[in-house]
């Protein structure tokens, strides 16, 4: 670790000390979900159930987790949260029963489906959304610590990942940037510039081949890709079974620059829930990615 890093540090930890002391919630508090619904929080959650595994990653790293009493199926970081009650998917076989038999007083779910209202209908006190870039990760860092009453770690957590992220970015800014195309499935499905994968796309070092115009998580034509000849290829769908042999296989891929130069990279599944999931962890998908762009710095 190098003395600027260790000065910032000490920085923080003075900071996170003095906003303990200053910064506790006052109830009751009311936000507004990304549904467009006024949610009044009376008392400080005791009992709560995420249905998304970036809200259990959040939850855990503002030091919340054992206020956790179950979550969804795909929560899986950190261990501990394994061992609580598997309430099934966010958006589809959803233990609903087994939800309310927990007896939340708050439930944390994507603002896609009809999951929210269901709940909401039970009488249960229900927060629905979920960020979709890289600034509303860190929205949702706050969000989600002022709701439990934790404020202060939501603040250190925001002040730790975004300096860790700008470590990245300073590294790779003088360096030549690789063309990048970030497949997340076959259909082909990518990821935009200004998505939050796509933000640390280029903050890791890359040339999106994805222009702003075609959104942030595009449907491609596989012309568009072969006529781009991207410099390096990562699939994010590699645990679903994509590989460097089934993407060589497709009409015109075999002679991409990344197939010919070996640089189609296959991502495991804790790579993917790493990269895909916009929480705690997003410092971590930034080192990741840098690594694959430019080894030659990173290690």
């Amino acid at each position: 670790m190098n003395a600027t890093r260790v000065v910032k540090l000490g920085r923080l930890l003075s900071l996170i000390f003095f906003l303990n002391l200053a910064l506790a919630t006052t109830y009751p508090l009311t936000v507004t979900d990304d549904l467009g619904v006024e949610v009044t929080i009376e008392a400080e959650p005791m009992r709560v159930v995420s249905m998304l595994p970036s809200y259990t990653e959040t939850l855990c790293a503002v030091d919340a987790c054992d206020k956790l009493v179950g979550v969804d199926r795909y929560s899986d970081f950190p261990a501990q949260v394994q061992a609580l009650p598997d309430l099934g998917g966010a958006l589809s076989e959803t233990n609903i029963e087994a939800l309310v038999a927990l007896e939340p007083d708050l439930v944390l779910v994507s603002e896609s489906g009809d999951l929210a209202q269901i709940l909401r209908d039970l009488g249960l006190k229900v927060h629905a959304g979920s960020p979709q870039t890289f600034e509303e990760t860190f929205d949702y860092f706050e969000r989600v610590g002022a709701m439990v009453n934790r404020e202060a770690q939501a603040q250190a957590l925001t002040a730790d990942t975004r300096l860790e992220i700008e470590e990245v970015e300073t590294r790779t800014q003088s360096l030549d940037a690789p063309s990048v195309y970030y497949e997340i499935d076959a259909t082909p499905y990518s990821v935009g510039p200004t998505s939050f994968i796509g933000t640390l796309i280029q903050k890791a070092g890359g040339d999106n081949i994805v222009s702003a115009e075609q959104g942030d998580f595009p449907q491609l034509e596989p012309e568009y890709i072969v006529s781009q000849n991207p410099d390096i290829i990562i699939l994010g769908n590699a645990p679903s079974g994509e590989s460097m042999e089934t993407l060589a296989a497709r009409p015109g891929f075999g002679s991409l620059t990344a197939v010919q130069g070996g640089r189609v990279v296959e991502l495991s599944e804790e790579q993917v829930n790493i990269m895909n999931r916009p929480g705690p962890r997003i410092a971590e998908a930034a080192k990741l990615l840098a690594s694959i762009f430019h080894p030659e710095a990173f290690d």
